[in-house]
């Protein structure tokens, strides 16, 4: 969603939902590869902004 406030300045809202995302290759602190581990992540994302135009 976009809402304009004046011709420079508008107010940006959205909202989506990641499903299945797996994160692979992680790394220790010392940059060593950790084998065999994956992470699976799922959740909603909401957004919100202000956007000005020069």
């Amino acid at each position: 969603m976009l809402h304009p406030v004046t011709n420079n300045l508008a107010i940006k809202a959205n909202a989506g939902y990641k499903l299945l995302t797996n994160i692979k290759n992680l790394k220790d602190q010392n940059g060593n590869e950790i084998e065999d581990v994956s992470i699976s992540m799922n959740g909603l994302k909401l957004g919100f902004g202000v956007i000005y135009s020069f």
